[in-house]
C-alpha cells in the first residue's frame, strides 16, 4: 500500500473513532445539559494548545522534542475537529427535539 495513502486512512481512523466514541458520551451528557456536549472538545482542545506550547518552547540541542511534540500536537488537533464535529451534529439534534 502506498504511504501516502496509508497515512490518510489512518487520519480518517482516528477523526471517526474520536468522534463516535464523543458522539456516544455527548450524548449521555445532552440528557442532562444540552451545551456539555461541548465539554470534550474544550478539553481536548487545552491539550492540544499544551502540547503545541511545548513543541514551540522546546530547548534541546537535536529538535527531535519539538517534532515529537509537533506531531503530537497535530494528532490532537485532528481528534479535536473530530469531536467538535460530533458534537455540533449532536447538539443541533438534541435542539431539534
Amino acid at each position: 500500500m502506498d504511504d501516502n495513502l496509508q497515512l490518510y486512512l489512518n487520519m480518517i481512523f482516528i477523526f471517526l473513532a474520536s468522534g463516535l466514541i464523543n458522539y456516544w458520551v455527548s450524548g449521555v451528557l445532552s440528557k442532562k445539559n444540552k451545551w456539555l456536549v461541548f465539554i470534550i472538545p474544550g478539553i481536548v482542545l487545552s491539550i492540544s494548545s499544551a502540547f503545541l506550547i511545548l513543541g514551540i518552547t522546546a530547548n534541546d540541542d537535536t529538535g527531535w522534542a519539538a517534532l515529537g511534540y509537533l506531531l503530537i500536537f497535530g494528532f490532537t488537533l485532528l481528534i479535536f475537529i473530530g469531536t467538535l464535529t460530533s458534537s455540533i451534529i449532536c447538539f443541533i439534534r438534541h435542539k431539534v427535539k
